[in-house]
Formats: C-alpha cells, sequence, structure tokens
C-alpha cells in the first residue's frame, strides 16, 4: 500500500519533473539517474528549500506549470504534511522517483498499473 505521504511527494517531484526545461530536452537522461540524483542530493535540506534548489537544478521556471503546481502543493499542506512529504523524500528517494515516474504517464492519458495505488489515503 502506498502511504499518502509517498504520493504527495511523488506528486510534488512529478510537479517538477513536468516543468523542467532539462526533461523536455533531454528526457531520457533526465529519468535514467539525473532526476534521482538531483532529489537525493537536496533530500536533506527543508522542503521549500529542496524545492527552491530542484526549480534551478532542473531549470524550471517560475511561470511554469510544474512550478505553480509545487508552490500550491506547499502551500496546500500544513507542517506536519510538509513534514512527512520531506521525510518521504528523504527515506525513500528512489521509491518516489519511480512514483513520480508513473504519476507522469498517467498525467499523460497513458496505461498504468491503478493497483499502485489502491488503499492511498486522501
Amino acid at each position: 500500500m502506498i502511504e499518502v505521504e509517498d504520493r504527495r511527494a511523488a506528486e510534488l517531484l512529478g510537479a517538477l519533473a513536468r516543468g523542467s526545461k532539462y526533461r523536455i530536452e533531454h528526457g531520457k537522461e533526465f529519468w535514467a539517474g539525473f532526476f534521482r540524483h538531483r532529489v537525493e542530493r537536496f533530500r536533506r535540506l527543508p522542503l521549500a528549500q529542496m524545492v527552491s534548489r530542484l526549480l534551478d537544478e532542473l531549470q524550471i521556471t517560475a511561470s511554469s506549470e510544474g512550478s505553480e503546481a509545487a508552490v500550491s502543493m506547499l502551500k496546500a499542506w500544513n507542517p506536519d504534511e510538509q513534514e512527512a512529504v520531506r521525510l518521504a523524500i528523504l527515506n525513500r528517494p528512489s521509491l518516489v522517483v519511480a512514483l513520480s515516474y508513473d504519476l507522469r504517464k498517467l498525467k499523460a492519458n497513458k496505461s498504468i498499473d491503478m493497483t499502485l495505488f489502491e488503499g492511498v489515503k486522501t
């Protein structure tokens, strides 16, 4: 069962990935390790600082859909929810990045194994 904080972390990282100019220009490299390595590099930072650093590293403009979605998520979560998301990224970065990749396919209306998200509490 996917925990709610893992799903939220995947949604946050997925929004950042969607807004990434680097992903658009280097898609295969991005998903083959570039993204995960950047997440792991900044995972020990407070969540807002982590997002800020990822915005820079992933070449995401402030006006992009991904940037706006990420900021909206941060605003919507209370401090406890933000901390739970930060801990999910800190403790399970590979899982969260993999889930964000699956969410990317869902957003593109491609086939996805929805059993991954059964039992997710929202």
